[in-house]
């Protein structure tokens, strides 16, 4: 995409300038004011527009600028297109040489940058050069070591003993550390802090979170749980937990030394790794927390790993289109199948099994016993039932029973024919 060139008086530099084919520079000459003018538009011949001369008023605002001390009347102007005047780039400031690493020298077009003392061309960067070498560290000026983090001395060779969790005082006190970092503690950062698991002289310290599957941010070992009371083990959560920090003294040392409390998301177990009764996984990640049976309001349990196989009563039982398919099967097939709009009736074979489950009546029952509704018991003309809401077994011969209170029998009855009248004798 082409775009407009850069106005000529945007260049402050005559080389920058002379790079533009409709600019020119105007010069202003001088030892005083080496290198000082100001990029024109024009030709071979001379600005197009404007003028360059020591009596210009282009040229007298551009010395107003800057502070000259020169009479104009001795001043000489003089235009470039072709190639730039005379300068010394080292003394004007218009050279690009690195102060700290490099020497400007000038030549008769342009200058050149050389590498100071101390220091070599490395890859068209001048280094610094440390003739003692870094061995656990970067050369960051001639002979001064930068030591990487838990290391000290002239060539970075004496680690601290801090386990790589602090900087030391100094090669002679290596023993000292000054602050212990990764979430350490300790005169020698040897410890985890509460809340943290692991051996920091051996590696680093996680944060119980990772311990627990994301579901608690409280672990301990089992000699601290001893020490809290049962008042405080009520009080500990994300919020008052600094507060135990004083009994608690220092975080587990292995993942197998540390215990979770107050597992969220209806997870449960030293590690929050297991569902708690009633609930089943999300997903196959325990991260992602457990979720309440879905057992239609028949049942209270079901299988903790993928929410089938609810216990199932009121007459009610699993669908039985799960049985077909193994769990990671029916899953494939309900990811491809599976949608769900407010306004459309969906089809049990558009959910998945856990979502199926106590949904369908037994044999001798109807209804559709979803959200809590329930199935009746079929009933048939000529035939005699007792008020039972589990059996109607030996029902002539069976002593009756009074139904429990709060008990309920749900029974149902569907004729052939609508014009007929229905008669039912309770007794």
């Amino acid at each position: 995409m082409e775009q407009c060139p850069q106005e000529c008086e945007t260049f402050e530099k005559a080389i920058d300038c002379l790079s533009m084919l409709h600019c020119g520079w105007c010069a202003i000459d001088g030892l005083a004011i080496d290198g000082v003018g100001f990029c024109l538009q024009g030709g071979l011949f001379g600005p197009k527009h404007q003028s360059c001369s020591n009596q210009s008023i282009d040229l007298l605002s551009q010395l107003n600028h800057k502070p000259y001390y020169v009479p104009m009347s001795v001043l000489k102007t003089s235009w470039h297109y072709i190639h730039p005047p005379e300068e010394n780039e080292c003394l004007n400031g218009h050279h690009t040489c690195d102060p700290k690493s490099q020497n400007c020298i000038d030549l008769d077009e342009g200058f050149m940058c050389q590498c100071k003392n101390g220091y070599k061309m490395d890859e068209n960067v001048c280094k610094p050069i440390c003739q003692q070498g870094c061995v656990h560290g970067i050369c960051a000026l001639p002979d001064v070591c930068q030591c990487h983090f838990g290391y000290i001395g002239q060539n970075c060779s004496i680690e601290c003993q801090c386990h790589g969790h602090s900087t030391c005082s100094s090669a002679d006190h290596r023993n000292e550390c000054n602050l212990c970092h990764n979430n350490t503690q300790g005169k020698w950062c040897e410890q985890c802090k509460p809340f943290f698991v692991g051996d920091p002289t051996k590696s680093g310290c996680q944060p119980c979170s990772n311990i627990c599957h994301n579901h608690s941010e409280l672990c301990f070992m089992e000699e601290n749980l001893s020490n809290l009371t049962t008042f405080e083990m009520t009080e500990l959560d994300d919020d008052h937990w600094n507060e135990f920090g004083s009994k608690i003294k220092r975080g587990p040392l292995s993942e197998t030394e540390a215990i979770c409390v107050n597992c969220k998301n209806f997870t449960e177990g030293e590690r929050c790794d297991r569902c708690q009764l009633g609930y089943f996984k999300i997903s196959d990640d325990i991260r992602d927390g457990c979720r309440l049976c879905m057992c239609n309001g028949h049942g209270t349990l079901c299988n903790p790993f993928n929410g089938e196989n609810c216990d199932c009563h009121n007459n009610t039982e699993n669908d039985r289109q799960c049985n077909y398919l193994n769990s990671k099967e029916y899953s494939n097939y309900i990811n491809k199948t599976y949608f769900f709009k407010s306004s459309q009736i969906m089809t049990t074979y558009s959910l998945p099994c856990w979502m199926l489950q106590c949904s369908k009546c037994k044999d001798y029952f109807y209804g559709l016993p979803t959200n809590n509704h329930q199935c009746y018991r079929h009933m048939y003309i000529d035939k005699e039932y007792c008020i039972d809401p589990i059996t109607q077994e030996n029902c002539l011969h069976q002593q009756s029973q009074p139904l429990r209170n709060g008990r309920t029998v749900f029974f149902g009855v569907q004729p052939r024919y609508m014009n007929v009248d229905i008669k039912l004798i309770v007794y």
